[in-house]
């Protein structure tokens, strides 16, 4: 800093100026690796709770069947959330009769027709909504209606996968994508195999 004059005024000289320009221009630079894993921890760690929270309701689903006495397959099993719960044979919720007229029979495990896979979609979310019931995440269908910080419900080969809607996957035609992978390779969802009540979550 030059200081010049009776009363000293001061000031920054022309290279000082430069350097800190310079290095206000390279804080972000040097932040944003570290801002971006942040927010990657941020959504692995949220993916986790979910998938341990929709874990936890199946389990509890199946252990009020067990206490009922193992009565096979039932319809609304009574004693867990709003007693609008189906289980399979073995205990393992397998749909939820959210509104009285949408109930849909069949199994999940069998190899669908289209009508049949979007059946079986609407069944994954329904049984999504009602397991987790009011701490369940927003649930689109479409990434074109899924904005980010959400999920998109899909059915492959008999499995619920709920991918988690980023930033980057957000706002893309149904269809692409249905794996849950983004553009970066990462790719973040939880499944439910309703055939053995498998909660399993993958994070890449």
């Amino acid at each position: 800093m030059d200081c010049v004059g009776y009363r000293q005024w001061c000031a920054y000289s022309k290279l000082e100026f430069t350097v800190a320009i310079a290095l206000l221009a390279l804080l972000p630079a040097l932040l944003l690796p570290r801002y971006n894993s942040l927010l990657d921890d941020a959504r692995r760690a949220e993916v986790i709770a979910q998938g341990s929270s929709l874990k936890a309701a199946v389990l509890k689903v199946h252990e009020r069947w067990y206490l009922d006495g193992q009565p096979g397959a039932v319809n609304k099993l009574a004693g867990f959330g709003r007693n609008d719960v189906s289980v399979s044979a073995m205990g393992w919720p397998q749909d939820a009769d959210t509104t009285s007229a949408t109930a849909v029979t069949g199994s999940l495990n069998s190899i669908p027709t289209a009508s049949e896979s979007a059946a079986a979609t609407a069944r994954c979310a329904r049984l999504w909504q009602a397991l987790l019931q009011d701490s369940a995440a927003p649930l689109y269908t479409a990434y074109e209606h899924a904005p980010a910080d959400s999920y998109r419900v899909l059915w492959i080969s008999g499995v619920c996968r709920y991918v988690k809607v980023t930033a980057i996957n957000s706002g893309k035609t149904a269809g692409k994508d249905a794996g849950g992978q983004e553009e970066n390779g990462s790719q973040s969802y939880i499944e439910y195999n309703a055939a053995n009540g498998r909660v399993t979550w993958f994070i890449r």
